[in-house]
């Protein structure tokens, strides 16, 4: 005779995990599954489409030049901090950037009396 010992129920949980088939998930699964495709979606929604860097990069040139204006211009060491640039090259881009863009002449006339080399007619 052999003694068998019984062994202790199995838990609901349990039960269904090994009852259901391989290509079946769990309810578990089920909800962190659908948790990250939820955040996924959520991050997509509040992350801004991304722009265009070189726009963002002559944006912010402009604000830039616009923020020195009432004060002659903008200093070299500051153009080389922080577009890494000399002040003769900030300036001629930023020439370039008001040609190629759609500013208004006054804002045009705000850099004319800075020490920007004036725009070069072709």
């Amino acid at each position: 005779m052999t003694n068998h010992a019984a062994k202790p129920p199995r838990e609901k949980s349990e039960q269904a995990a090994s009852s259901t088939a391989p290509d079946q998930m769990t309810v578990e699964a089920q909800i962190q599954r659908y948790r990250a495709q939820r955040h996924r979606k959520l991050q997509r929604r509040i992350r801004p489409a991304p722009l265009d860097k070189n726009r963002v990069e002559q944006q912010h040139m402009l604000e830039f030049a616009q923020i020195w204006a009432p004060f002659g211009g903008v200093p070299h060491d500051e153009t080389f901090i922080k577009f890494g640039m000399s002040k003769s090259r900030f300036m001629e881009t930023l020439w370039q950037i008001l040609e190629e863009s759609d500013c208004d002449a006054d804002l045009r006339q705000r850099f004319v009396g800075t020490d920007a080399p004036a725009p070069r007619h072709r």
